[in-house]
């Protein structure tokens, strides 16, 4: 894991201290501005503008900039484990083929139900050019490769895949199949070539049609 930028900041007593209502208006102001212009091209003072806070405080409550957006990486990241964790709980007896398809519709409804985080994303991966969004970035697909190779294994245990599968190679297979799916969902320069760009019904029908081809390739029993 690369280490040389710390990403657990900790807000100050102050900010933890305030309302959860007053809390959360901060962070809606920061995740919008951040999802929208990216880290460079942030404003602190339109953030403060937007909570209704003095510029001050934000500096009081977080350091700095980088302060402040390495706790919103952060919390944007804990509210994606969370719904992940969540599906990977209520589908633990299913198979991993329908895991698979539950797992690409519950990340189209998040997306759709959380567009500022899924936005501050996409600004990473375009702005993975400095030691902490690169490390941000790295961070995101560490947690993917490890939910799908535990995916991969609980299948192997069920006899669902064959024991002899690379999981390695198998997770890399199904993290990029994933996120590219969600890329073509929400972007339109990358979604509509396969007509999925917010197109619900039709993008559930394209990701069935991946898996099926998945489940022919990896030999699924």
């Amino acid at each position: 894991m690369l280490s040389y930028v710390n990403l657990r900041v900790l807000p100050s007593p102050q900010f933890l201290q305030l309302e959860r209502q007053k809390q959360e208006k901060i962070i809606k102001a920061s995740l919008e501005e951040f999802s929208r212009r990216g880290f460079k091209g942030a404003s602190i003072d339109r953030i403060t503008k937007k909570a209704g806070k003095a510029k001050g405080s934000i500096f009081n409550y977080f350091g700095d900039k980088h302060g402040l957006f390495a706790y919103i990486f952060e919390y944007s990241l804990e509210q994606v484990k969370t719904h992940i964790k969540k599906v990977r709980d209520q589908t633990v007896h299913k198979g991993i083929y329908e895991r698979l398809m539950i797992f690409a519709e519950e990340g189209i409804r998040f997306v759709r139900k959380n567009s500022s985080i899924y936005r501050l994303y996409l600004r990473l991966h375009n702005e993975a050019d400095s030691k902490l969004t690169t490390q941000m970035m790295a961070l995101i697909r560490e947690y993917s490769i490890r939910f799908f190779t535990e995916l991969i294994d609980d299948a192997k245990k069920k006899s669902e895949l064959p024991g002899s599968l690379d999981t390695k190679a198998t997770a890399f297979i199904l993290d990029s199949v994933f996120e590219r799916f969600l890329q073509a969902y929400s972007t339109w320069h990358m979604g509509v070539p396969f007509g999925v760009y917010r197109t619900r019904d039709e993008a559930k029908a394209f990701i069935r049609s991946v898996i099926g081809l998945l489940r022919e390739g990896l030999g699924g029993v």
